[in-house]
């Protein structure tokens, strides 16, 4: 029981960090997202996984920080307030449920993505080098983290040149390992579930993903602007799936497809665009460095002060969510 007790002690400030430093991060990220998306899709894009990289990095620099060198942790000073509480403190039900909730939503992604891997055997119809023909039943699509599989619906077989478009805008998706990136997005979704701003994030990086992905393919093979746009227009009239969250070069919807069109047709100067830049940078760089330091704010890492001295961070917690919901408490030691 102590070690159940210890983890979900762990989990409570755990879920402090998490929440800060999304809200932070993310914050700062929405907060610049016109500006991004009018400086360039590729840009946009890499500071869309800046913020993903960021946010993953805060909750493993977090979880080692509390597991080692948190002082509440180590004199087990929740403990003595939950011998007064009960093991189900307030704090220590919350760290459950959020627990709880990211492991079946998880699970529930596991699961989706399996049965679409057993699902896709049925609708192959062709197997050529570097990709699979489909029936029209699904859309172009580029899945797999290591080993990518490209799948071509068949209808693009008749137009020759919205085959070579959908063909190269998936294989730009393969090249730049997008199938990793997007399970990494899904991740932090699933950690954050309690968070609003997680889930516009992570709407935005989706259309980030695909406004990088069509700049890099035009640019690659010097396709023609208009006749691409042409060919995403095509792709979204016979779009008639909706997919797992990790398949990649699909456009959930006509927002999205919107900016993806607007971001290629929009022409830009260059030294505004260089200027704008590093406005976004630093903007951003600064809604980190502040999401550092307020992520870890709650941890107590003096080792000198002593139990007699502190009042446990958690009897804080405890007494401003107590407060919140009316609920009446006897005082503990630790108090």
């Amino acid at each position: 029981m102590l070690a159940y007790s210890l983890a979900l002690d762990f989990l409570w400030k755990l879920l402090v960090v998490a929440s800060l430093s999304s809200t932070l991060v993310f914050g700062s990220f929405l907060l610049v997202r016109p500006l991004l998306q009018k400086i360039s899709g590729r840009f946009y894009y890499i500071i869309a996984q800046g913020s993903l990289i960021c946010v993953l990095g805060i909750l493993g620099v977090g979880g080692l920080l509390l597991s080692t060198f948190d002082q509440d942790l180590q004199m087990k000073c929740f403990n003595s307030f939950a011998d007064v509480q009960g093991n189900f403190a307030i704090t220590r039900l919350l760290a459950f449920i959020w627990f709880a909730v990211s492991f079946i939503l998880l699970t529930l992604d596991f699961t989706r993505y399996r049965n679409f891997i057993r699902a896709i055997q049925a609708k192959v119809l062709e197997a050529r080098q570097g990709f699979l023909i489909v029936d029209d039943s699904l859309p172009a699509m580029t899945y797999g983290f290591i080993e990518k599989v490209i799948l071509i619906p068949q209808r693009f077989l008749y137009q020759e040149m919205e085959f070579i478009h959908v063909l190269e805008h998936e294989r730009t998706h393969a090249r730049n390992h997008d199938g990793l990136w997007s399970l990494l997005a899904l991740l932090v979704q699933r950690i954050c579930w309690f968070n609003p701003i997680v889930w516009i994030f992570e709407r935005s990086y989706k259309v980030a993903l695909e406004m990088a992905t069509d700049e890099q393919t035009i640019a690659r093979n010097q396709f023609n602007s208009l006749e691409y746009c042409q060919t995403l227009l095509a792709s979204l009239e016979h779009q008639n799936n909706k997919n797992n969250k990790m398949i990649l070069g699909v456009s959930a919807d006509f927002i999205e497809m919107k900016s993806r069109l607007e971001n290629l047709e929009v022409s830009r100067v260059k030294g505004a665009q260089l200027r704008m830049k590093m406005i976004a940078v630093f903007v951003i760089s600064a809604g980190w460095l502040f999401g550092f330091s307020e992520s870890f704010a709650s941890l107590k890492v003096d080792r000198s002060t002593s139990a007699k001295e502190i009042m446990c961070y958690q009897v804080q917690h405890e007494k401003i969510i107590e407060t919140l919901l009316n609920i009446r408490t006897e005082v503990n030691k630790c108090e």
